[in-house]
């Protein structure tokens, strides 16, 4: 294979803002990955017909490319604790061999949009990484794998609305924190298993797409 292609990685910030990011309970990193995998083996059949034309033949290598948005508190990030094995699992997931040099990239920029002055008051801070591995092998991931990952989401989903009660707020000047609109004293609001309450219409959506309580993610 060409020596031009080498395992790299880019990350920059994303300075772009949603309307729904005010849904978020506290500060997240929204990670989008794109990985291209390359593979490092060389066609046998090039190399005779190289040998035999005395020239050189440059073919593009066979490559897949993966995409996916990793949601992570900015808190969890900015641990010293836990940020390494956060960035590796995110990396992991995805098939792609982690160098160290990846993380570094990545918490860098984490660090940087976390003391950035802009992005102080932002509820989603975006970022966007770019990874080129050179591997042995590509991987692949399989869409029957994916339906079936989207269905057990689905199943989860529909056990965390079953678990749903209704209440009836009884304590002034409490809100819903995916909202931020306080409830109304005697109206009817929602308890998750753990005890947080919000508004029916906004937990729904929420648990959807989560399938966690905002507030304590359990």
């Amino acid at each position: 294979m060409s020596d031009d292609f080498e395992t790299c990685c880019h990350v920059w910030d994303v300075d772009w803002e949603a309307p729904e990011d005010e849904s978020f309970p506290c500060a997240t990193f929204s990670i989008n990955i794109q990985a291209r995998f390359i593979s490092a083996s060389v066609d046998d059949d090039d190399d005779e017909e190289e040998e035999e034309d005395h020239e050189p033949c440059f073919t593009e290598p066979e490559s897949v490319v993966f995409e996916k948005t990793e949601e992570v508190r900015v808190d969890l990030l900015m641990n010293e604790n836990d940020n390494v094995s956060t960035v590796r699992d995110m990396l992991v997931s995805m098939d792609v061999p982690v160098h160290d040099f990846m993380v570094d990239k990545i918490l860098a920029c984490a660090h940087r949009m976390a003391m950035a002055q802009r992005y102080r008051t932002r509820k989603v801070l975006r970022m966007r990484v770019e990874i080129e591995a050179v591997v042995d092998e590509l991987p692949d991931h399989d869409d029957d794998e994916e339906e079936e990952d989207e269905s057990e989401e689905s199943e989860t989903a529909a056990l965390m609305v079953e678990k749903l009660r209704k209440v009836v707020v009884d304590r002034p000047n409490s809100c819903c924190t995916i909202c931020l609109e306080d409830f109304l004293v005697g109206s009817e609001a929602t308890s998750m298993p753990c005890s947080h309450v919000f508004h029916h219409h906004c937990i729904l959506p929420w648990l959807c797409k989560k399938k966690l309580c905002p507030l304590c993610r359990s």
